[in-house]
């Protein structure tokens, strides 16, 4: 998701990826019940263009499992955890 986008995530399984979701460039993104299992990166938010802000990305009762690394963000993004 790029670029002032906005969507959602449900009941997904997301394996063997490099990245699993992301999100950049004042994009928003919910995801929800989502199982992340062996990727190099599953949740990245994070600003490319300086013209938009970081990326956000909420994250609701999902699991992850051996990931090399479950988040990763930049200073202007932000990522949100509820269990």
């Amino acid at each position: 998701f790029g670029e002032k986008t906005s969507g959602k995530v449900n009941s997904c399984v997301i394996k063997n990826s490099t990245v699993g979701i992301a999100s950049k460039d004042s994009s928003r993104i919910e995801v929800k019940n989502t199982y992340f299992q062996n990727n190099k990166v599953a949740i990245s938010a994070y600003q490319k263009k300086p013209i938009f802000k970081g990326g956000y990305i909420k994250i609701i009762n999902s699991t992850f499992s051996n990931n090399e690394k479950d988040f990763k963000k930049n200073d202007l993004s932000e990522i949100k955890i509820i269990k």
